[in-house]
């Protein structure tokens, strides 16, 4: 319940239009940082989202919602608006920089991070299978 209050706290800007989008991307490749900023602003609650959807992974809410911003403001700082939208540029780097974060908490190995996340998905899918079959998976 605290994540759920501290989204009520958040104060997002409204979404933007792609030429809303394309014209504040203009103006901070022009070197201008309240542009920048609105364009984070913006789009908070896509990283809200996505931090819901890992959940699972036993790290707070807070630090997957940190950790996603760190993303974000990647995205937009590597952001061409003659290649699309943000959104889908910044789904990406967003959920890189959270299943890295899982995958350095999770292991006491360092492996990499796709070794790490074709892992949690195996367990996920194991949880998955207990639950629908009602019994533990056999021994090897």
């Amino acid at each position: 319940m605290i994540a759920l209050e501290r989204h009520r706290q958040l104060t997002f800007a409204p979404p933007l239009a792609a030429e809303q989008e394309s014209a504040l991307n203009q103006a901070r490749l022009a070197g201008d940082f309240q542009s920048r900023e609105l364009m984070i602003l913006s789009n908070l609650r896509l990283v809200w989202h996505l931090a819901k959807r890992y959940a699972w992974s036993g790290i707070g809410d807070d630090d997957l919602f940190s950790c996603g911003i760190v993303g974000l403001i990647a995205a937009i700082d590597s952001y061409d608006h003659d290649r699309g939208r943000l959104a889908p540029h910044a789904r990406m780097h967003i959920r890189k920089e959270m299943i890295t974060l899982i995958a350095n908490q999770r292991s006491l190995l360092h492996l990499p991070t796709s070794v790490n996340y074709h892992a949690l998905l195996l367990a996920r899918a194991e949880t998955a299978l207990t639950a629908a079959l009602g019994r533990e998976p056999p021994e090897p």
